[in-house]
């Protein structure tokens, strides 16, 4: 048995920079996915921490060097509601009926749905998973393969689904990260889990791990994205948002 945090499960994702599936899901044809984007969908992105993760690699004389520290931005940003609203247009812009679900829910309900994910993502985080002979790699659906129950979200999604939601497309990523990549070049990540539950019948019908980015020339100051209100680590998440192929996410390519 192995412990590993949420930051390493993703790690071959941010690398390769592409949505990865941990189980294999029909492929919709083309006669349905104008129905499909038909639906109405509410759209809930959520970030655990509410941090953001900063590397840097220093070039010393005869060796690297790896800084890294953590800036809190909780009292600074509503990071939930702008990074819910980033994915909602990126999904409106690929053709799909969009809502975000802090105007589709009251503000408490929205909130405790969320404090449970958040709990349980950061539970999940900290489990033991049986070790995969021949690769480091943890089986990923242990991590978020399936719906939690509990009263929060059962009411939630109740909401959604009497107000005529169809899916809900629910996004958690950990913590936001800024890593300077060397020729003053500055990466924005997140790395979130993606569900889609359909809300007819409770039941994720697509799960996905994948990581969305921006690269800056900000001659490597990492700090930089603090400046003007955040206001390049903002363009960042909602760039590299705008770059998700949601499509893929009912296994549509």
């Amino acid at each position: 048995m192995k412990r590993i945090s949420a930051v390493i499960v993703f790690t071959s994702a941010i690398l390769t920079g592409c949505a990865t599936a941990p189980s294999a899901v029909p492929t919709v044809d083309g006669a349905d996915i104008s129905a499909l984007k038909s639906e109405r969908i509410a759209v809930n992105y959520k970030v655990v921490t509410k941090q953001v993760n900063y590397l840097e690699t220093l070039y010393r004389v005869l060796w690297l060097e790896t800084k890294t520290s953590r800036q809190d931005f909780g009292g600074l940003w509503s990071a939930d509601e702008d990074m819910t609203r980033y994915a909602v247009e990126a999904l409106r812009a690929q053709g799909f009926n969009a809502d975000s679900v802090h105007g589709a829910l009251a503000p408490a309900q929205v909130s405790a749905a969320n404090g449970v994910l958040a709990g349980r993502a950061l539970a999940d985080a900290n489990v033991n998973h049986p070790e995969i002979a021949g690769t480091k790699l943890l089986p990923v659906p242990l991590y978020f393969g399936t719906w939690p129950k509990a009263p929060a979200l059962d009411a939630a999604t109740a909401a959604l689904q009497q107000k005529g939601y169809r899916y809900l497309v629910d996004m958690t990523a950990m913590d936001l990260y800024g890593n300077a990549v060397g020729y003053g070049m500055v990466n924005v990540t997140a790395q979130p889990n993606v569900r889609v539950i359909d809300l007819a019948t409770n039941k994720v019908v697509w799960n996905s791990n994948l990581a969305h980015m921006e690269i800056f020339q900000l001659g490597g100051d990492l700090k930089k994205l603090e400046e003007n209100d955040l206001g390049k680590l903002k363009e960042g998440m909602k760039t590299g948002i705008g770059k998700i192929n949601f499509q893929a996410l009912w296994g549509v390519k």
